[in-house]
């Protein structure tokens, strides 16, 4: 990335970062997934903090990414109640991609049921 492209992408991630702080639900989601995959960006304490306002407005692929976040202890300490929590909830809010991190989590034996 030239500098005047990496000068642009950091003008665009300040951008979101306002409307996110103004409620935009789409911009918290930009963050959560710049945050959580881009090479020097990458800071999984943002994306944990723009995933959890976003699906706490209603969010359900953040829900799904917190559950997952949770489950591999990235930007907050690890915890598979937490992890099934999300997960259930994006997943009882439509989230497809859910139900296929709630199939994995039965494999490996983690998925617990609810008392």
């Amino acid at each position: 990335m030239s500098l005047i492209e990496a000068t642009k992408f950091r003008q665009a991630i300040e951008q979101c970062r306002e409307e996110a702080k103004s409620g935009n639900i789409k911009a918290s989601e930009v963050l959560t997934q710049i945050y959580s995959t881009k090479g020097d960006l990458l800071n999984h304490s943002k994306a944990f903090k723009w995933a959890k306002i976003a699906s706490d407005k209603g969010s359900v692929n953040s829900q799904a990414i917190l559950g997952l976040m949770y489950l591999r202890g990235e930007g907050t300490t690890k915890n598979i109640e937490k992890a099934q929590y999300y997960i259930q909830l994006a997943i009882d809010n439509g989230n497809k991609g859910a139900l296929e991190l709630r199939k994995l989590m039965k494999r490996a034996g983690l998925w617990r049921k609810p008392t």
